[in-house]
């Protein structure tokens, strides 16, 4: 027996019944769009609340980095008197003191605001700025006690003494003096004559290329820049240490110039002063030099318009090349002048 075959009109039936059920099928899974791979077009986003309720986590919700809230800015205490940062200062109706900063960086500020973000410029020409500081920088500060976290200051302008802030706990009555602990520790130094109970004669005496060191010396106040002699083809900072009966010129060279930078008169070029200070009755500066005897040489003391240089020490005097010095400020090592290679 022959199989029976399907009429045309039962097949198309058929046909037809499998294509509505293919097409709803398709359709559901477009409806549902999980039967297939996603589309090439966006997403789509949940509402907020969708999202808050779905996927809240255990603890509390923290805000999105990009839209977190700034921090609460500090509210500064208003002084109990006046400290206009524009208002010129008269020096002689003010009590002020020498303070040292202990911080690495710091800065002294028209406002308190930014001398707590040590954050104001750097310039002594423009008011609305102030002056960077760094560790060892003397500040003149104003009353007893610091106020709410702050000390007031001076600030040395171009247009006059300005009133000033100062974080607090960036100063101190005395400076930390890690340099010359550094220096104390050096085997170079260990090795070298001192020279700091020498007369200026024996010290001149000594053979060419010998080392000597100044030991925590007291009343380096002097500075100079210029060539020492004719073989001296480039220069360099000359500062001067008294000895017995005498002094000596110690020539420092070094490229940056970190060192001269660091004592405004040398950086400014128009006094022979070094800004180290000794105070009568209070702290006193303490350098430590090591430097390297020059063979006989002996070098005339610097010119004195002023009349800064004492009458005694009015004569040649040795010359020493240094090689590393010490003091609040830092330590600096020192390259070898022409003359002396």
């Amino acid at each position: 027996m022959r199989p029976h075959s399907a009429s045309p009109y039962s097949l198309t039936q058929n046909q037809r019944h499998i294509a509505i059920l293919t097409a709803a099928a398709l359709l559901g899974c477009a409806l549902l769009a999980s039967c297939t791979k996603p589309s090439a077009g966006p997403a789509p986003q949940p509402s907020p609340a969708a999202e808050d309720q779905s996927k809240a986590p255990a603890g509390p919700i923290e805000p999105p980095q990009a839209a977190s809230a700034p921090a609460a800015a500090r509210e500064f205490a208003q002084p109990p008197e006046p400290w206009d940062p524009n208002q010129p200062i008269d020096l002689d109706t003010v009590e002020r003191r020498r303070m040292y900063v202990t911080a690495e960086t710091s800065a002294i500020c028209p406002t308190r605001a930014q001398a707590e973000a040590r954050s104001c410029g750097h310039s002594v020409e423009f008011a609305e700025q102030g002056l960077r500081l760094q560790r060892g920088d003397a500040v003149y500060i104003v009353g007893d006690s610091p106020f709410d976290g702050h000390w007031r200051a001076i600030r040395y302008q171009v247009s006059g003494p300005l009133p000033a802030w100062i974080v607090a706990d960036d100063v101190a009555a005395t400076p930390l003096l890690p340099a010359l602990e550094t220096f104390a520790g050096r085997s170079d130094q260990a090795a070298a004559v001192n020279a700091s109970a020498m007369t200026a004669k024996a010290i001149h005496r000594l053979p060419n290329g010998t080392l000597v060191r100044f030991d925590r010396q007291r009343g380096v106040t002097l500075g100079a820049f210029g060539r020492v002699n004719d073989l001296d083809t480039e220069g360099g900072t000359i500062i001067y240490v008294p000895v017995k009966r005498g002094v000596v010129a110690v020539q420092l060279v070094e490229d940056p110039p970190d060192y001269v930078m660091r004592h405004s008169c040398l950086e400014n070029g128009d006094c022979l002063q070094l800004n180290y200070v000794c105070e009568q009755d209070g702290y006193c500066d303490e350098i430590s030099i090591l430097a390297r005897t020059s063979g006989g040489i002996r070098v005339a003391p610097p010119s004195d318009p002023e009349g800064e240089w004492p009458a005694k020490w009015k004569q040649h005097m040795p010359l020493l090349q240094g090689i590393v010095v010490a003091d609040r400020f830092g330590l600096w090592e020192f390259d070898t002048p022409s003359w002396a290679r």
